[in-house]
């Protein structure tokens, strides 16, 4: 970077948490009006399978699992519905909020969540899960009710690790996205290997080398902290970013855990910090509200 100009704080979006198929088109859709629904299904449906939402509703990843799920059955119920030997079915949608996303946490209220879906609308399968803290409690009553419960939110390794340390009692749970803390780990790596050498050679007059890590001091970002410490100079200083194979003296900068009550204020904050700091790439492991926080004061004080 040319003397005299501001430094850039380059930002890698490693983590983007699936907010469901359906919100672009739910603008087009009525907000359920009971507990359960059947959009898009006829009036007599004698046969019915009932999917329940997990999450934390009037949140982005809440409503979005919500509303990615009842666009998918108002299209399946739309074509006529599916048969499951030789009988035709129809899906049915429930809701619960967990309020996961709540800085003061508390898992009873996922559990009783949990439990409303399960014995008081009866559903089928589960869907849902964000904050790990939270799924870990309630994913053990769709457990208990032997009850398929599909994770589309939280990321932490331990809950497929329970899988298979334990297959009997977790044989229910599956996890569709994102894939777990582990593997995105690995896919830093591989995105700060092709990204931070082209960088460094675009910018002649200086070394794009000090790597900052803001990150939300929660469960899922405690190995991923710990593991980009670690290992990214030892990567890099080592075989270089595999692709450029052009050893770089990476430097990790003291990583920057905040509680994700912050303010936008307390996030302007951290990306002074960041920047005061010398940070040329930003790795940020941050979710949801987060990330468009961070992005706002990104994008307003232009960092």
């Amino acid at each position: 970077m040319e003397t005299g100009t501001k430094r850039i704080v380059a930002i890698v979006l490693i983590v983007v948490i699936g907010i469901g198929i359906g919100v672009g088109a739910w603008v087009f859709l009525s907000q359920p009006e009971s507990k359960i629904k059947y959009p898009g299904a006829p009036s007599s449906r004698p046969n019915t399978i009932v999917i329940g939402f997990t999450g934390d509703l009037g949140e982005i990843q809440g409503d979005g699992n919500y509303e990615g799920g009842y666009f998918a059955a108002k299209t399946i119920n739309e074509a006529g519905g599916f048969e499951v030997g030789g009988e035709t079915y129809y899906i049915g949608v429930a809701k619960e909020d967990t309020d996961e996303s709540n800085p003061a946490l508390v898992t009873s209220r996922g559990v009783a969540a949990a439990r409303r879906l399960i014995y008081d609308r009866e559903v089928d399968f589960g869907i849902g899960g964000f904050r790990s803290e939270a799924l870990l409690a309630y994913v053990e009553e769709f457990m208990d009710a032997e009850m398929i419960f599909i994770d589309t939110g939280a990321s932490t390794d331990i809950f497929c690790q329970n899988v298979r340390d334990d297959y009997a009692n977790y044989r229910w749970f599956f996890r569709f996205m994102p894939i777990n803390s582990t593997s995105l780990g690995g896919q830093i790596f591989n995105t700060l290997g092709t990204y931070l050498p082209p960088l460094d050679q675009a910018y002649p007059n200086h070394d794009i080398l000090q790597v900052g890590i803001l990150a939300e001091d929660l469960t899922w970002t405690a190995g991923l902290v710990g593991g980009i410490v670690y290992y990214l100079p030892l990567i890099a200083n080592g075989t270089s970013m595999a692709l450029y194979g052009v050893p770089m003296a990476v430097e990790v900068l003291t990583p920057i855990l905040y509680d994700v009550s912050l303010s936008a204020a307390d996030m302007n904050t951290h990306l002074q910090t960041l920047a005061s700091q010398g940070a040329d790439f930003v790795i940020p492991l941050i979710s949801a509200q987060g990330g468009v926080l961070m992005m706002q004061q990104y994008s307003q004080y232009e960092y």
